[in-house]
């Protein structure tokens, strides 16, 4: 007997991990080519040598002033 029709006969019992395993090897390394298809902008603007946009900053409202939670809930 071909020994690998005997390796395949042991295999058998676990062919839906298998098939499980080789469809989350697929997730992974479609995820991971996603992660460099998505941090690639990142990369060429900080290796570019590129400034950020200039950001106004505004003051800060008086958190004692503002209301959250229940008491701005009650006011509308």
């Amino acid at each position: 007997m071909n020994p690998y029709l005997r390796v395949l006969a042991y295999a058998k019992p676990y062919g839906r991990h298998l098939c499980a395993a080789m469809l989350c090897m697929v997730v992974f390394s479609l995820s991971t080519g996603a992660t460099v298809w998505v941090a690639l902008p990142f990369l060429q603007t900080l290796f570019a040598g590129e400034t950020a946009p200039e950001t106004v900053m505004t003051p800060a409202a008086d958190p004692l002033e503002e209301k959250t939670g229940i008491a701005a809930w009650r006011e509308t």
